[in-house]
């Protein structure tokens, strides 16, 4: 997964660097992110942690410089599930929130919401989740696609 995830990054790289609109530009800058992001992921089963960190960073880079957001939340929820493997709850915490702030209405936004459910009980503050109602949150959110 990892060599056919690099030989699809340097694919768009490729791409990029060809002629191409404003509109097409922005595209395969998103598809980099995605990539990336996935790229961050496979490292981080592989246990190459600041592989795995350093693409993560760079797949949120990218989702911040072309607005994102969904890409954005992904990119947190990432280090809330590295948070989370390491047993850093409060740290998955706040990657859930700050990932939340970025997702807007998006699959990211539904698997932040339940993240930070995780993390909360883990840390044993199910009182703060259940006063939020994100339950219904999450709800309303597959309803509206």
């Amino acid at each position: 997964m990892r060599d056919r995830t690099q030989k699809r990054l340097a694919q768009v790289t490729r791409l990029l660097s060809g002629r191409i609109t404003l509109d097409q530009h922005r595209e395969l800058l998103v598809i980099t992110g995605w990539l990336t992001a996935l790229l961050g992921c496979v490292h981080y089963d592989l246990g190459e942690r600041e592989a795995a960190e350093t693409a993560r960073q760079a797949a949120f880079e990218i989702a911040r410089q072309v607005g994102h957001g969904e890409l954005m939340g992904w990119a947190h929820e990432m280090s809330a599930w590295f948070a989370l493997v390491e047993g850093r709850y409060e740290d998955m915490v706040t990657a859930t929130r700050m990932g939340q702030a970025a997702a807007g209405q998006s699959s990211a936004m539904v698997q932040l919401t339940l993240q930070e459910a995780r993390g909360s009980a883990r840390i044993g503050d199910r009182r703060e989740f259940m006063h939020k109602n994100e339950l219904e949150d999450i709800w309303k959110l597959d309803r509206n696609p």
